[in-house]
């Protein structure tokens, strides 16, 4: 086999072997496909992931490194009725996870155990009472090779034609013992040979990740006279990551959404402030685009929301945090440590990050904006103080990614602890939320009526 084919056939079996059927166009009333069953099995050397959907679907495979995660990008899938994704480790994956990253688009994450590749994947087609099945099979590998096979160069794919014939990939019968090389040069050689078929759609590479254009260092734009104030309130976590999880079921990204919107309601109806939420529904926004969107949008306050869960069940009240270098204590640096992978557990490529993401300590030094966030949380624990349990120190600090802006005051709201019966049922209460959202909501008419009197 000659050089560069041998090159391109490393590269797509290492970052990107995918297939996509080309199915019916499915207008706006159309039911999504369900997903039905999602497991992990293991056969040799060989680890087996098996979804079962309503219907055949295009999708996306490819692996991203530190930590090693299989990423399966599919069309918006209908999840609900599966159980969550959790469970004994299977073979060279320790976990899975799916949902819903934006509109029309799911994602499925497979948390391997070290460095693979993906040996194959296909999806049969739905018959009769038998769902399609979307396999992906994956091996292991060594971190040279995976290193050596991601930088080779790949071509972009052939235009698909314009009136493509469906076509779905059945499920192979397996294949004589061989080696992993030879298998996959098999497998992929059948791809590049399809590609040639002006019959057949093409096999397309990964989607570029969002949010991959740097961060502008513009400045602010001046205030018109009169203008509202712009307020972010940024609810954590969403679609494939569900935050913090109570025994009960109760999950982190529902609560959190469901306080801010009544947060925003409260605001609205002062009519003084223009209200914006990073999310007003279940889907997954990264850390970066949290921020990029109360940049954009020139925000005067930044507020995250978040409900942690830890072990045992003593730790109790809300806790208010700030962004600094060095964590208030151990508890603030794991908290950050936790929310600060959310990207990783959503199967965001940190390979793209530019370093201005990755040193977003130094932009957080930004002593001024520092000390704007320092002053409304101190205003916010004089108003949460009188309606809720704070926790025993309700102030502190540590390294949020999601803080990071360098000119918007931020905090980030930890409400209560999801491993505590007595904060989750408080977190559930509209009561208790009607009550927390009005004394947040007059903390910040306090902060900003305090920078009018000093004329900021």
């Amino acid at each position: 086999m000659p050089a560069l084919l041998k090159n391109l056939v490393a590269m797509m079996v290492s970052i990107a072997f995918a297939v996509w059927p080309v199915m019916a166009h499915a207008g706006p009333d159309a039911k999504l496909p369900r997903a039905s069953y999602m497991g992990v099995s293991q056969d040799g050397e060989v680890t087996r992931f098996s979804a079962d959907l309503s219907k055949a679907v295009g999708y996306n495979v490819y692996v991203v490194a530190d930590p090693f995660r299989v990423i399966i990008d599919l069309p918006e899938i209908e999840f609900e009725g599966l159980a969550d994704a959790s469970g004994e480790p299977v073979g060279l994956v320790r976990d899975f996870r799916y949902g819903i990253m934006e509109t029309g688009r799911s994602r499925i994450v497979l948390d391997a155990s070290g460095p693979v590749l993906i040996e194959k994947s296909t999806i049969s087609r739905h018959a009769g009472t038998k769902p399609a099945r979307l396999v992906v099979d994956i091996v292991a590998t060594s971190r040279e090779t995976f290193q050596r096979l991601k930088t080779v160069e790949q071509p972009d794919p052939p235009p698909a034609p314009e009136q493509a014939a469906e076509k779905v990939a059945e499920t192979p019968s397996p294949a004589p013992p061989m080696s992993d090389v030879e298998r996959a040069e098999q497998e992929i050689s059948a791809a590049i040979a399809a590609m040639q078929d002006a019959s057949t759609v093409p096999i397309p590479r990964p989607k570029p990740k969002i949010g991959q254009a740097p961060l502008k260092r513009a400045q602010r734009p001046a205030r018109a006279p009169g203008a509202k104030r712009v307020v972010v309130i940024d609810p954590g976590h969403g679609g494939i990551d569900p935050g913090a999880i109570s025994r009960r079921g109760t999950k982190e990204k529902a609560v959190v959404l469901d306080f801010a919107k009544r947060l925003r309601a409260v605001l609205e109806r002062a009519g003084k402030y223009k209200v914006i939420l990073t999310r007003d529904k279940d889907i997954f926004i990264s850390l970066r685009d949290r921020v990029k969107i109360a940049r954009t949008s020139n925000a005067d306050l930044f507020i995250a929301v978040h409900a942690d869960s830890v072990r045992g069940r003593r730790a109790r009240g809300a806790t208010i945090y700030t962004v600094s270098e060095k964590a208030s204590d151990r508890e603030a640096e794991e908290l950050a440590r936790k929310e600060n992978r959310s990207d990783i557990i959503a199967g965001v490529d940190l390979d793209e990050e530019s370093d201005e993401i990755t040193g977003i300590l130094i932009d957080l030094a930004q002593r001024e904006t520092n000390n704007h966030s320092l002053f409304f949380a101190k205003k916010m624990l004089t108003q949460m103080k009188r309606v809720t349990k704070m926790n025993a120190r309700p102030l502190r600090s540590a390294g949020f990614r999601v803080l990071k802006a360098p000119d918007v005051p931020s905090v980030l709201f930890e409400m209560g602890y999801l491993s505590s019966s007595a904060d989750e049922r408080q977190l559930k209460s509209k009561t208790w939320q009607r009550k927390a959202a009005g004394a947040l909501a007059a903390s910040i008419d306090r902060y900003f009526s305090t920078k009018l009197a000093q004329k900021e």
